[in-house]
């Protein structure tokens, strides 16, 4: 796991109790790998590598962000759902300006919502009763 996105969302994954993998290779032939894999559903999520400020990620420059368009095609030819994550949208902190700046769904629901299904989301809905803010003032005390 690289950045901080990646291993927030692998405790939160492991906290929740999903069956993944990391770094899965998903074709032999190239060195990509995926930063999850969720066998049962077919799903690969990716969490980006966004550089905020005046720092920039290689993931946003050209060939950086051509390499990574490349490995999603090969993902979706391969017939596997692919959700795309920033940092911030892991920690549940993103921001959709299309809709008065509401707060977007944490990664972690969405998740949830695809690989459950909507029916058996609704019953453990863990943005809804905190799971994210209670999970991220946890990690907070311990890494002080």
């Amino acid at each position: 796991m690289k950045g901080e996105g990646e291993r927030i969302l692998l405790d939160q994954l492991n906290f929740a109790g999903h069956d993944f993998e990391t770094e899965y290779r998903f074709e032999p032939a190239r060195k990509w790998r995926a930063d999850f894999y969720f066998a049962l559903a077919n799903l690969i999520v990716e969490i980006e590598g966004i550089g905020y400020g005046r720092s920039v990620s290689r993931h946003q420059i050209g060939y950086g962000y051509e390499s990574d368009c490349e490995k999603y095609n090969a993902i979706i030819n391969k017939g596997i759902s692919l959700f795309r994550f920033t940092p911030n949208m892991v920690k549940g902190s993103g921001r959709r300006r299309s809709v008065k700046n509401r707060i977007m769904e944490p990664a972690i629901d969405t998740i949830d919502r695809f690989v459950l299904g909507e029916k058996h989301f609704e019953k453990i809905d863990r943005s809804r009763q905190g799971y994210v803010k209670d999970f991220m003032e946890k990690n907070a005390k311990k890494r002080r």
